[in-house]
């Protein structure tokens, strides 16, 4: 498929109503991607509302400690995730967000890559798994 063709693609079949895509904060959006790895969409839309309206920033989650990102985690599974948010959280509150997003617990370039396209609207690729296996 062209790049074209899947332009079009996404513009016809695109999951366009994501509360997520619908802002550039930098924190909802890893809190998003996180979320995401290995786990469906469907699940991670509810439990994305109510994690944002517990954990706005990463002040708030940072300050909440642990258990209270594992527990507001809830049914997604792999907890660990929750525990690698809440440390970014603490490095982003403590220091700013650096320069390279792999330095924060659990990101990888995947997770970088999503983050600069958007909400840098940078021209960043993430390849994942799924990518790979088609390409």
């Amino acid at each position: 498929m062209t790049a074209r063709g899947l332009a079009r693609w996404y513009e016809v079949n695109g999951r366009h109503d994501l509360p997520w895509r619908a802002t550039r904060d930098r924190w909802a959006v890893l809190v998003s991607e996180v979320m995401l790895v290995q786990t469906q969409v469907p699940r991670v839309v509810d439990a994305w509302i109510a994690f944002m309206a517990r954990f706005p920033d990463p002040a708030t989650a940072a300050t909440a400690g642990p258990a209270a990102l594992v527990a507001q985690w809830e049914r997604l599974g792999y907890p660990r995730r929750a525990r690698w948010l809440w440390e970014a959280a603490v490095v982003i509150n403590r220091d700013g967000w650096p320069d390279d997003a792999t330095d924060l617990a659990g990101v990888g370039r995947y997770i970088t890559a999503a983050l600069a396209a958007q909400v840098d609207d940078a021209d960043a690729v993430g390849i994942d798994t799924n990518i790979r296996r088609v390409c």
